[in-house]
């Protein structure tokens, strides 16, 4: 967890169609020109029918994901659905910048908590391709920060 008081580099985008000539600069946000290019799936725009209950809590299974097997398990089951709720909880006492500690991910079926600390190097290839998918409708809980500490820490 890099802490120092310097400009913010992005990372290559996980959508990005040739990786190895992208090259970050400080100041220009890192998803530019994919969302300059960006077109919604009618799918994810258009409002529901009517709400969908959540199902009841003893139904569903929460898990605690701190192996890299687990969170393999969790990316494969997050590529089967068309919507996941996420909300990210951030430690920034004694810290400059801060550090994201868990990622808390729902899908209808399945709840999960990411340990974003014991994770942090599989985090970008094992849930990006699912958070750079725009047909994949995201519900974010206060994610005035969250899609900032996403960006930035994985």
């Amino acid at each position: 967890i890099d802490n120092s008081n310097v400009p913010f580099m992005p990372p290559v985008p996980v959508n990005h169609p040739d990786p190895s000539s992208y090259i970050p600069s400080a100041g220009t946000h890192p998803l530019r020109e994919e969302l300059d290019d960006l077109i919604y799936p009618s799918s994810v725009r258009a409002p529901p029918s009517s709400p969908v209950a959540p199902a009841p809590t003893s139904s569903t299974v929460c898990e605690f994901i701190d192996t890299p097997e687990a969170l393999e398990d969790m990316a494969h089951h997050l590529s089967s659905v068309d919507e996941i709720a996420v909300d990210l909880e951030h430690h920034s006492f004694r810290s400059f910048q801060g550090f994201t500690c868990t990622i808390q991910v729902s899908t209808r079926r399945r709840d999960f908590v990411v340990d974003a600390l014991a994770l942090r190097s599989e985090i970008r290839a094992a849930l990006g391709p699912c958070m750079a998918d725009a047909a994949k409708l995201k519900v974010f809980h206060g994610a005035d920060m969250d899609v900032q500490w996403l960006q930035r820490d994985f």
